[in-house]
């Protein structure tokens, strides 16, 4: 399976064995106003020559004064970086020098946008895309994945009688509609076996997600053999067009919709001594059965807390304990025993 740049970088930090240095910033659209964030981070940087050199060459390897609108993370351990960047959040510019690794902005970027395949259905074709933490791309298959190519000489084309919908849905009018049915169900049928390959070749493991109108997704989800067995039936994109970046915005809303409900469900349905307050606690027991929930806007806590959470993170990371986000929680994060 390819590997996921985000997840191989969390891994490499959460193993460390060297203390940390963590840095994040988010960059504008002024040249100026960038390269005075960066000499701010230089200015706290001061106290550790070494540590100091190493940034610098960071940032010249990487060209980080280039950067515009985008969220920056640099991680320092020993004679090793690394630099991710995504969209943009709420920071400014933080420092946190050699101690626990702060991941949770990168673990909030993994849980709004979980890795996934997308396979969106039109009427004569479909398309398949990987989609991770920051960005979407389009597979390409050995072989067209279109209703001409697959049926071949099994497909007719339609009639003057039809017409073209949103995407591709086809609207048939008089004796033409059960004919189309017929090949419509034909070729998802036959495309299955290509659109599961396609996945298998670098993206064996990630759940499917299907796009489409609803009647494109029930057809296929009744047909398919093999792309159904990885359904990942917590979301549905009900995509009219097949727009990569369109796929790919409505699938950040409703991961976001979905993780909302669920964080609130558990919170709802906890009892009172199955919640505790993670504010200012240097250690806490965490089990197997336990949700993390925080506050959304954590950049604008002391920082002892944010020293806390780095802590608390990284635990419950390497446990691979489920985490969720909130705008509105008294707490700056509540870990919650569920059954």
């Amino acid at each position: 399976m390819k590997k996921n740049l985000l997840t191989t970088l969390l891994t490499e930090v959460t193993t460390s064995k060297q203390p940390v240095t963590t840095i994040y910033y988010t960059t504008g659209d002024n040249y100026q106003k960038n390269t005075t964030v960066l000499e701010r981070i230089q200015g706290t940087l001061e106290s550790d020559p070494e540590l100091l050199v190493q940034f610098k060459d960071v940032v010249n390897e990487h060209k980080l004064n280039e950067l515009r609108l985008v969220t920056v993370a640099i991680f320092l351990t020993g004679d090793q970086h690394f630099v991710y960047q995504f969209d943009r959040i709420s920071v400014d510019a933080f420092v946190s020098m050699k101690t626990t690794p702060f991941i949770l902005p990168l673990v909030e970027l993994k849980q709004a946008v979980p890795e996934r395949i997308i396979v969106n259905l039109a009427y004569d074709e479909v398309n398949v895309y990987h989609v991770a933490e920051n960005m979407i791309e389009q597979l390409t298959p050995k072989q067209p994945l279109e209703i001409k190519s697959v049926l071949g000489e099994q497909y007719r084309v339609g009639e003057m009688n039809s017409r073209s919908m949103g995407d591709k849905q086809l609207a048939v009018h008089g004796h033409n509609t059960e004919k189309r049915s017929i090949e419509h169900e034909r070729f998802y049928r036959a495309v299955d076996e290509g659109v599961f390959e396609l996945i298998q070749e670098e993206h064996t493991d990630l759940p499917i997600i299907l796009a489409g109108t609803p009647e494109n997704i029930t057809l296929f989800q009744d047909v398919s053999k093999l792309v159904v067995r990885n359904l990942d039936h917590n979301y549905v994109i009900k995509n009219q067009l097949n727009l990569m970046q369109m796929l790919y915005t409505n699938y950040k809303e409703i991961v976001a919709e979905v993780n909302k409900k669920n964080a609130q469900y558990i919170l709802d349905n906890a009892s009172t001594e199955n919640i505790i307050s993670a504010d200012y606690t240097e250690e806490l027991p965490l089990g197997h059965k336990q949700v993390l929930i925080y506050k959304r806007n954590y950049f604008t806590l002391p920082v002892e807390q944010l020293e806390s959470l780095a802590k608390l993170t990284l635990n419950a990371y390497k446990m691979k304990l489920p985490m969720y986000f909130l705008d509105d929680l008294d707490a700056s994060c509540n870990i919650v025993q569920v059954d």
